[in-house]
């Protein structure tokens, strides 16, 4: 087998279950050598498993599912050792062998975190707790990108109130209302809304949450020509105007869908929207919306949900 493992029968050509059968003994001597903490042996087990398969041409959902336990094994290894790029390239090989492997997603992510990437980790952590919703170690995860997702945003908030000292200062005075995270990205292209859960159906992190009384924070995903580029997180200050904060998150939420309002004042029925004047049917989200204006590393402006033209 060109040298590629040193397991093979007297003919000295291994068979495709043969190849399999060492794969599986050196996975499991792998195994052992992790929980003797033994990361230098252990990673050459899982390297042999994966060459023996390799090299025998073995091409089957059993030889893949041994393939990609191996990649994941040999993860752990990397995530143990501080190899982060390895470790998204192992996990990356694995989920494309079985892409509904939860494993997988949870050690990419803590690599991805590791990186700095940030919007990468948010997304693994989101198809884990598609896979199992109340998994534990991805509601831990989901906390850490939360709470990243927040300090980003109050580090946003900071430097636009430096940039507009003299406007941010008009909040004392009472003219400035409770949407102070909001002002100049109501325009942005949207989805869906709070992120204080972002993904999927994850009651239990959804109930710490509101147990902890965590500030709201939405999101709103920016697209160019189609393209999403990434999201934008925005708290939600209701302390001083209640009312007008509610209205902002539930236009990014979307859950009032369509205002059944006219302009003429013929309302078949009243806007769902808080002290909101009639709006002709329009859409009641941001989704969709485009940006008029752009001041780079300032803000951005937008949010006509009427005429979705800025």
């Amino acid at each position: 087998l060109f040298g590629c493992t040193s397991y093979t029968v007297d003919s000295g050509c291994a068979t495709m279950d043969s190849n399999l059968a060492v794969a599986r003994s050196l996975r499991e001597e792998g195994n052992m050598w992790f929980k003797q903490d033994n990361m230098e042996l252990a990673r050459e087990s899982y390297e042999s498993a994966i060459d023996s398969i390799e090299c025998g041409m073995i091409a089957s959902e059993e030889s893949d599912l041994v393939k990609a336990l191996c990649l994941l094994n040999l993860a752990a290894v990397f995530l143990k050792n501080e190899a982060w790029l390895p470790a998204v390239e192992a996990c990356s090989k694995a989920l494309k062998l079985d892409e509904n492997n939860l494993k997988g997603f949870l050690r990419r992510a803590r690599a991805h975190i590791k990186l700095d990437e940030w919007s990468r980790a948010s997304a693994d952590v989101s198809s884990a707790l598609a896979i199992e919703p109340e998994s534990k170690d991805a509601l831990v995860l989901q906390l850490q990108v939360d709470k990243q997702n927040m300090r980003s945003s109050k580090l946003s908030a900071a430097a636009q109130k430096k940039a507009f000292s003299s406007f941010w200062a008009n909040k004392d005075n009472g003219s400035k209302d409770g949407t102070a995270g909001s002002n100049g990205s109501k325009g942005s292209k949207s989805s869906k809304g709070p992120s204080e859960a972002s993904g999927g159906g994850r009651a239990l992190y959804q109930d710490r949450m509101e147990a902890k009384k965590e500030a709201v924070v939405v999101w709103m995903e920016l697209a160019i020509g189609g393209q999403v580029l990434g999201k934008i997180y925005i708290q939600i200050f209701d302390k001083n105007k209640p009312r007008t904060a509610d209205n902002f998150r539930r236009l990014c939420t979307g859950e009032d869908l369509t205002s059944k309002s006219t302009f003429d004042g013929k309302s078949t029925s009243k806007s769902t929207l808080e002290g909101a004047a009639p709006l002709s049917g329009a859409l009641l989200h941001y989704k969709g919306c485009e940006m008029h204006r752009v001041a780079k590393g300032m803000l951005i402006q937008g949010g006509d949900v009427v005429h979705r033209e800025g």
